[in-house]
Order: C-alpha cells, then structure tokens, then sequence
C-alpha cells in the first residue's frame, strides 16, 4: 500500500494550481469517463467542476437590476429592466454606457480578490441578448429574431466578446464559471431581472419561445465547452413554475445531454418546490450531470419577517436538525448531492435585527450558520452578489460582508497548510484502519456471503489520491462526492468486474469523510 500511496503523491504534486484556461480538450479533459483509464488522474476540468464550489455571483454585470446598479438606469424614469433603459434612449448612448459597465465592472483588483477571499467560482448571470448579436455564426445571431429584443441588437454586438473575456479572466485566476441563462425570450418568471418589464411570464405562453431558447442553450454549450474553467450551464433562472416547465426541461436535457453527455454539467432552478425538483431530478440522474439549484432567503415573506435572526440561524444549522436545515439535507440525500444554493445572502428584515446591539450581529449569526449547513449539503453554494452600488451592504455585497465580518475570509475553506507527503502517509494508516474495520464487520455479518474486500481497500486508496488531488489545486475539495465516486466505481468496474462494486463505493466514502476530516483538524 505504500508504493501505492507514494505514486498518488507524486502524481498530485504535478497537478500544480489551476489556473490558465485552455481550449479544444480531448473527452477526458472536458471530464468524460467512458474511455479513461480506472485510476485516471483528475485534469484541470474535473477539478474545476466537481470540487466544491464557493462562489459569488456577478450580479448586474450583464443582466441589469436596478436596484444593484441605479447609475446605468439614469434618466430613465421608472426603469423596471433593461428592456426599459434600451427604450428610453438612444441605442448609441446605451450602448456606450454598458459597454462601459462590461468591461470595468469587474475588474483586476475584483478577480484577486476573490481568490485571496476563497471564491473558486463565480456564477455568471445572462440574457439571451447579451450571448447572440455578437456571435460569429449567422445561424445563431439569427435567433434574436422576433423576439423583445431584436431591434436592439446593435446596442449588444460587443456583448458577446465580454462575456468570453470574463470566462478567461476567471481562468486566469484558477476561479470556475458557471454560466446562468438569467432571461429567456418572452421571459420566465415575470421579474424585472429576467430583461422585461410586463410582469408576465410569456416563456410559456408561446411554444416558439421555449424552443427558441433550447436553440439558444446548444449555442452557448458549443462555445462553453471550449474552455476548461466553465463547470456548468443553468437552463433557466427562476422560472415560474408553470406545467409546461417540467416538460421543457425534459426536452432541454434531453438536447443538450444527447450532443454533450455528462461533459457539461446542467443545472436546474427548483422554483422553490424543492420536493416536487428534487424528485424530478433524482427520477432523471441517470441521463446526465443533472444539479438542482435552490436559492434560499430569509427576507421577504411575512412569515420571515417574524422571526429573528438567532430563529432562522437555529432553523438552518446542523447542529439542531430545523426545517431550513432539513429542506436541504433531505434534498441532498435525494440527489446524492447533485445540489447547490445557487444564490443566498446574509440579508435579513429589519424586524428580525430588533433588539440586537447591531444589524451585523444578527447578519453574521445567520450568515455563519448557512455557510455551516451548505458545507455539509451541498456542491457549492453562491453569494448573492460580489458587489452593487451605493453605501456598504452587509447583507448583499460580499466586498462588505467580508469588510464588516458578516462572513469569514474564505468561506470557510480549509487552508493548504497541510504537507502533501503527510497527509499521502497519514492516507496509508487510515486505509490499513478502515480496511481492517471493513473486514472484521463483515467477517462478522456477511452469512455466507461472497465478499471481495481489496475492493474495499481499492475504492479507498483511489479516493484517497483523489482528494488529494483536489487538495494541492487550491485547497480544493471534491464537491459532488457522490457523482465523482459513482463515476470511479464504474471505471474500475469495466475493469475488474461489477461484483462487489458496492464494496468500492463504501472504501471511496469513507476515504472522502476521512480526508475532509484530516485538512480540517
């Protein structure tokens, strides 16, 4: 097991730090499994995807919302969405302001410090009009046709550049990028936030809509895939949830699954009916990455405006078991942990600060308390939002809840202050432990029943090395365990034979229970 052991430490230690995105990477690099070899080493893509995702999302930096950046709505007078900014003025005069905005929004100092901060990736919010009148192919420009937007296309035409610059600007940084389809043609939730301002949801009123925008999807994925940073796309954000949404996903996974397998992960909103998506999802794994994303505020209903801050902290940390809590551990057991909070915030009514010596008081005990629940139920989880203008805002801009100590520099993290050989070494005495305890059990209980526990001793050893992988890219940790070791299991039983690959998935478990324990004590 030793000799063992020594190759994984030498074979992490080449991996280095991720960063620099590349483009036109074999299956393997674009993270498929079938043509692998068993004990294949992580690449820089499976890394970026399947680790776990601390992020922040860049709100309002293509998709507008007036609230996060009043000045690009100035003279324009009860703006709602962009569709409201691109109305009101000239096209030249729009389009000078936001080109602007694309390209200083986020800037060098912004990329650095989300990485010196923890962020590994960032969720990147879009509409349709900013991805198709600059694209290069003529076909997929042409599906702006007859949509809110098409006349406004010219306002757009460099659009499409920015959104590749921030792809490798975060490649640059090792920082991943999951990009968010945030308005569809006709819009799907009837939000400001979607790029329309009638308070409809015509998404679903006409069927040219939801295929144009399944056409829209294949278009980005085909310029997504190129760099090895993107870990996924999400089909829509915060659809309503209308009955033609179910059958819309379907067709949409369907499409994009057949032509790129589990290469690019989908993620789908869940209306906040985490029952009813979870179920459907979980129904579906088997078709692709499939991710649920939830997004979880405390701030707006009446019912949350009851309640203080200490209630929702207590309802959503581990250590008491609270309904928020248990909303996602039940989604996540159902998923097998394909299942991130795609936005949350430290955002809280002012009923529920009352009392406190300050509002920061109560922001950082809610704020703490679901960085400890999403650590432990989820693939990742993004802040909403990175910044936004205006006074400084705890509850929604990371720059201040940082500042302020609302959160933690790194979100919790774990440092790479470990030495790789040690923690290889101290992976050699937790096998032989873990092994020895595997064996014993079943010799113990397993009635006659034929075992093979090297595979035990094997699932382990792999998941071993491959969280130590992850490990010496960043501090990184393997995210979607379940998936990754699910995919492991399959490789080495093309191999060796799927019997008793039940005793692979069990070693791999609890070598990713152990190692998160060992960088974290």
């Amino acid at each position: 097991m030793s000799k063992f052991f020594d190759k994984l430490g030498k074979k992490a230690a080449n991996l280095g730090q991720i960063g620099h995105s590349n483009e036109g990477q074999s299956n393997h690099a674009r993270g498929e499994w079938q043509d692998a070899p068993f004990d294949a080493h992580p690449n820089k893509h499976q890394i970026y995807t399947y680790r776990k995702q601390r992020g922040v999302n860049l709100g309002s930096l293509f998709t507008l919302e007036t609230w996060l950046t009043p000045s690009l709505f100035e003279g324009v007078q009860g703006a709602r969405s962009e569709f409201d900014l691109c109305s009101a003025l000239d096209g030249n005069t729009v389009r000078q302001r936001l080109e602007k905005h694309w390209n200083t929004f986020v800037n060098q100092g912004d990329w650095q410090w989300m990485k010196s901060n923890g962020i590994n990736t960032v969720r990147l919010p879009l509409s349709y009009y900013h991805f198709l009148p600059g694209h290069p192919d003529t076909n997929v420009r042409g599906l702006m046709a007859d949509t809110e937007y098409e006349r406004f296309s010219p306002i757009y035409q460099n659009a499409h550049q920015c959104i590749l610059n921030i792809i490798q600007a975060a490649g640059s940084h090792g920082i991943g990028v999951l990009i968010d389809l945030h308005g569809a043609p006709g819009g799907q939730n009837g939000e400001g936030h979607c790029g329309l301002s009638t308070g409809k949801a015509n998404f679903f009123e006409k069927s040219k809509n939801r295929k144009n925008t399944i056409s829209i999807l294949l278009a980005i994925a085909a310029t997504i895939t190129q760099y090895e940073n993107v870990i996924g796309l999400e089909l829509i954000n915060e659809p309503q949830n209308h009955q033609k949404l179910p059958q819309w996903y379907a067709d949409a996974v369907h499409e994009l699954c057949e032509k790129y397998g589990t290469r690019l992960p989908l993620y789908l909103g869940d209306c906040w009916s985490v029952e009813q998506y979870s179920q459907l999802l979980a129904q579906n794994r088997h078709l692709g990455f499939l991710v649920m994303d939830h997004h979880l505020y405390r701030c707006f209903t009446s019912n949350d405006h009851s309640k203080s801050a200490k209630q929702h902290a207590e309802e959503i940390h581990p250590s008491n078991n609270g309904p928020s809590l248990g909303l996602l551990s039940n989604a996540s057991d159902k998923l097998q942990g394909d299942f991130v909070i795609g936005e949350w915030s430290a955002a809280l009514h002012h009923t529920s600060l009352q009392g406190l010596p300050s509002h920061q008081d109560g922001q950082r005990e809610w704020a703490f308390a679901q960085l400890e629940a999403y650590h432990q139920n989820c693939g990742g989880f993004y802040f909403w939002t990175l910044k936004k203008e205006g006074p400084p805002d705890a509850g929604w801009c990371l720059y201040s809840a940082v500042e302020q100590g609302v959160l933690p520099s790194g979100l919790g993290a774990p440092h790479a202050s470990k030495p790789v050989d040690q923690l290889a070494s101290f992976g050699e005495t937790e096998a032989t432990k873990a092994h020895e305890g595997h064996v014993n059990y079943w010799n113990a209980h397993a009635d006659g029943k034929p075992m093979n526990h090297e595979k035990f001793k094997a699932g382990f050893q792999q998941l071993w090395a491959d969280c130590l992988a992850f490990y010496q890219s960043d501090a990184s940790q393997i995210g979607f365990s379940g998936r990754w070791t699910e995919q492991r299991a399959k490789a080495y039983s093309k191999q060796f034979g799927s019997e008793g690959e039940w005793e692979y998935v069990h070693g791999a478990r609890q070598a990713c229970q152990a190692f998160n324990h060992a960088i974290h004590t």
